[in-house]
Protein backbone atom coordinates (compact mmCIF):
# COMPACT_ATOMS: atom_id res chain seq x y z
CA UNK A 1 0.00 0.00 0.00
CA UNK A 2 1.29 3.44 -0.98
CA UNK A 3 1.73 6.23 1.52
CA UNK A 4 1.34 9.84 0.42
CA UNK A 5 3.58 12.16 2.43
CA UNK A 6 3.39 15.95 2.57
CA UNK A 7 6.85 17.53 2.44
CA UNK A 8 8.10 21.09 2.07
CA UNK A 9 11.29 23.00 1.38
CA UNK A 10 12.62 26.55 1.37
CA UNK A 11 15.69 25.90 -0.75
CA UNK A 12 14.98 22.72 -2.81
CA UNK A 13 17.88 20.98 -1.03
CA UNK A 14 16.55 20.18 2.43
CA UNK A 15 13.06 18.72 2.64
CA UNK A 16 10.96 18.44 5.77
CA UNK A 17 8.18 15.90 6.23
CA UNK A 18 5.02 17.44 7.67
CA UNK A 19 2.72 14.42 7.79
CA UNK A 20 1.29 11.51 5.87
CA UNK A 21 -1.97 12.01 4.00
CA UNK A 22 -3.87 8.85 4.82
CA UNK A 23 -7.06 10.15 3.21
CA UNK A 24 -5.60 9.93 -0.32
CA UNK A 25 -4.61 6.84 -2.31
CA UNK A 26 -3.07 8.87 -5.16
CA UNK A 27 -0.98 12.06 -5.12
CA UNK A 28 -3.19 15.19 -5.11
CA UNK A 29 -2.36 18.77 -6.11
CA UNK A 30 -3.19 21.50 -3.57
CA UNK A 31 -4.30 25.15 -3.63
CA UNK A 32 -5.24 27.70 -0.98
CA UNK A 33 -8.94 28.52 -1.06
CA UNK A 34 -10.57 31.75 0.20
CA UNK A 35 -10.86 32.04 3.96
CA UNK A 36 -14.11 30.82 5.45
CA UNK A 37 -14.98 32.39 8.82
CA UNK A 38 -11.32 33.48 9.07
CA UNK A 39 -10.12 29.91 8.69
CA UNK A 40 -7.62 28.78 6.09
CA UNK A 41 -8.94 26.12 3.70
CA UNK A 42 -7.01 23.88 1.32
CA UNK A 43 -8.40 22.53 -1.95
CA UNK A 44 -7.14 19.21 -3.30
CA UNK A 45 -7.63 17.62 -6.73
CA UNK A 46 -6.81 14.02 -7.60
CA UNK A 47 -7.63 11.35 -10.15
CA UNK A 48 -10.51 9.11 -9.08
CA UNK A 49 -10.62 6.58 -11.87
CA UNK A 50 -9.67 6.84 -15.50
CA UNK A 51 -12.29 9.43 -16.45
CA UNK A 52 -12.72 11.61 -13.34
CA UNK A 53 -10.91 14.14 -11.19
CA UNK A 54 -12.25 14.55 -7.68
CA UNK A 55 -12.13 17.56 -5.41
CA UNK A 56 -11.62 17.76 -1.66
CA UNK A 57 -11.61 20.61 0.85
CA UNK A 58 -9.52 20.36 4.01
CA UNK A 59 -8.25 22.59 6.77
CA UNK A 60 -4.88 24.34 7.19
CA UNK A 61 -3.46 21.20 8.83
CA UNK A 62 -4.22 19.16 5.67
CA UNK A 63 -6.76 17.25 7.72
CA UNK A 64 -10.51 16.74 7.98
CA UNK A 65 -11.15 16.39 4.22
CA UNK A 66 -14.63 16.96 2.78
CA UNK A 67 -15.25 15.03 -0.45
CA UNK A 68 -16.59 17.19 -3.29
CA UNK A 69 -16.88 14.04 -5.46
CA UNK A 70 -16.33 14.39 -9.23
CA UNK A 71 -15.39 17.95 -10.23
CA UNK A 72 -14.17 17.12 -13.74
CA UNK A 73 -15.22 14.32 -16.05
CA UNK A 74 -13.75 13.07 -19.34
CA UNK A 75 -15.56 14.14 -22.52
CA UNK A 76 -16.05 11.13 -24.80
CA UNK A 77 -15.32 12.75 -28.17
CA UNK A 78 -12.74 15.28 -27.02
CA UNK A 79 -8.99 15.50 -26.45
CA UNK A 80 -9.69 14.72 -22.77
CA UNK A 81 -11.82 11.59 -23.04
CA UNK A 82 -9.90 9.45 -20.56
CA UNK A 83 -6.85 9.14 -18.26
CA UNK A 84 -7.50 12.47 -16.49
CA UNK A 85 -4.71 13.29 -13.99
CA UNK A 86 -4.21 16.63 -12.22
CA UNK A 87 -0.78 18.19 -12.81
CA UNK A 88 -0.85 21.59 -11.12
CA UNK A 89 -3.30 24.09 -9.67
CA UNK A 90 -3.10 27.82 -8.94
CA UNK A 91 -5.33 30.78 -8.16
CA UNK A 92 -5.97 33.32 -10.92
CA UNK A 93 -8.33 36.35 -10.96
CA UNK A 94 -11.23 34.35 -12.44
CA UNK A 95 -10.96 31.34 -10.08
CA UNK A 96 -8.94 28.20 -9.43
CA UNK A 97 -7.01 27.06 -12.53
CA UNK A 98 -6.38 23.31 -12.79
CA UNK A 99 -4.01 21.88 -15.40
CA UNK A 100 -4.53 18.19 -16.12
CA UNK A 101 -3.21 15.52 -18.44
CA UNK A 102 -5.59 13.42 -20.51
CA UNK A 103 -5.82 11.16 -23.53
CA UNK A 104 -8.22 11.11 -26.43
CA UNK A 105 -9.85 7.97 -27.82
CA UNK A 106 -6.75 7.37 -29.98
CA UNK A 107 -4.49 7.42 -26.89
CA UNK A 108 -2.83 10.76 -27.72
CA UNK A 109 -1.58 12.55 -24.61
CA UNK A 110 -2.41 16.22 -24.06
CA UNK A 111 -2.85 18.92 -21.40
CA UNK A 112 -6.19 20.50 -20.59
CA UNK A 113 -7.32 23.25 -18.25
CA UNK A 114 -10.40 24.13 -16.23
CA UNK A 115 -11.29 27.02 -13.94
CA UNK A 116 -13.36 26.36 -10.81
CA UNK A 117 -15.24 28.64 -8.46
CA UNK A 118 -12.96 29.10 -5.41
CA UNK A 119 -15.95 29.02 -3.05
CA UNK A 120 -17.46 25.83 -4.52
CA UNK A 121 -15.18 23.38 -6.34
CA UNK A 122 -18.20 21.64 -7.88
CA UNK A 123 -18.83 24.73 -10.04
CA UNK A 124 -16.85 24.85 -13.29
CA UNK A 125 -16.45 28.42 -14.54
CA UNK A 126 -14.59 27.52 -17.74
CA UNK A 127 -13.02 24.51 -19.47
CA UNK A 128 -10.64 24.38 -22.44
CA UNK A 129 -12.26 23.13 -25.64
CA UNK A 130 -8.83 22.35 -27.14
CA UNK A 131 -5.61 21.15 -25.51
CA UNK A 132 -3.03 23.63 -24.22
CA UNK A 133 -0.29 21.19 -25.27
CA UNK A 134 -0.17 17.89 -27.19
CA UNK A 135 2.53 15.23 -27.06
CA UNK A 136 4.29 14.61 -30.38
CA UNK A 137 2.95 11.62 -32.32
CA UNK A 138 6.17 9.63 -31.86
CA UNK A 139 5.54 9.59 -28.07
CA UNK A 140 2.46 7.34 -28.31
CA UNK A 141 4.09 4.23 -26.87
CA UNK A 142 6.34 6.01 -24.35
CA UNK A 143 5.32 6.31 -20.71
CA UNK A 144 5.36 9.95 -19.58
CA UNK A 145 5.48 11.17 -15.98
CA UNK A 146 4.30 14.72 -15.39
CA UNK A 147 6.45 16.40 -12.76
CA UNK A 148 4.33 19.51 -12.44
CA UNK A 149 4.14 23.02 -13.80
CA UNK A 150 5.43 26.40 -12.76
CA UNK A 151 3.50 29.63 -13.13
CA UNK A 152 5.20 32.99 -13.61
CA UNK A 153 2.43 35.53 -13.85
CA UNK A 154 0.51 34.84 -17.04
CA UNK A 155 3.02 32.30 -18.34
CA UNK A 156 3.62 28.69 -17.49
CA UNK A 157 6.04 25.86 -18.06
CA UNK A 158 5.21 22.15 -18.03
CA UNK A 159 7.76 19.67 -16.65
CA UNK A 160 7.75 16.00 -17.58
CA UNK A 161 9.97 12.98 -17.92
CA UNK A 162 9.82 10.25 -20.54
CA UNK A 163 11.19 6.79 -19.93
CA UNK A 164 14.93 6.76 -20.64
CA UNK A 165 15.15 10.56 -20.93
CA UNK A 166 16.09 13.33 -18.51
CA UNK A 167 13.44 15.81 -17.34
CA UNK A 168 12.12 18.09 -20.08
CA UNK A 169 10.24 21.38 -20.00
CA UNK A 170 7.74 22.86 -22.42
CA UNK A 171 6.21 26.36 -22.45
CA UNK A 172 2.44 26.63 -22.20
CA UNK A 173 1.86 29.54 -24.60
CA UNK A 174 -1.94 29.41 -24.35
CA UNK A 175 -1.91 29.87 -20.56
CA UNK A 176 -1.98 33.68 -20.79
CA UNK A 177 -5.40 33.47 -22.49
CA UNK A 178 -6.94 32.34 -19.21
CA UNK A 179 -5.97 35.64 -17.64
CA UNK A 180 -8.01 37.44 -20.30
CA UNK A 181 -11.19 35.64 -19.28
CA UNK A 182 -13.69 37.82 -17.40
CA UNK A 183 -13.64 37.51 -13.61
CA UNK A 184 -17.33 36.57 -13.65
CA UNK A 185 -17.53 33.54 -15.93
CA UNK A 186 -20.53 31.43 -16.81
CA UNK A 187 -20.82 28.78 -14.10
CA UNK A 188 -21.95 25.19 -14.69
CA UNK A 189 -22.72 22.84 -11.83
CA UNK A 190 -20.87 19.51 -12.05
CA UNK A 191 -23.09 16.49 -11.69
CA UNK A 192 -22.02 14.40 -8.72
CA UNK A 193 -21.71 10.67 -9.25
Amino acid sequence: EKTIELVGTDDLRRWKSHRTLDHFSRPPVFVDLPLLKRRRRIGAFLSIGRKHIGGFIGNKDFDDWEDQETVLEGRSSSFDATHLEPIAVTSIPSGILLLYSAKNNENQLSIGAAIFDPNDLTLTRWRASAPLWKAPHDWYAEPVSFLGASFQGKYGTLFLQRSGHSAESFPLPKLWEMYRLPKQLLVTKNTKK
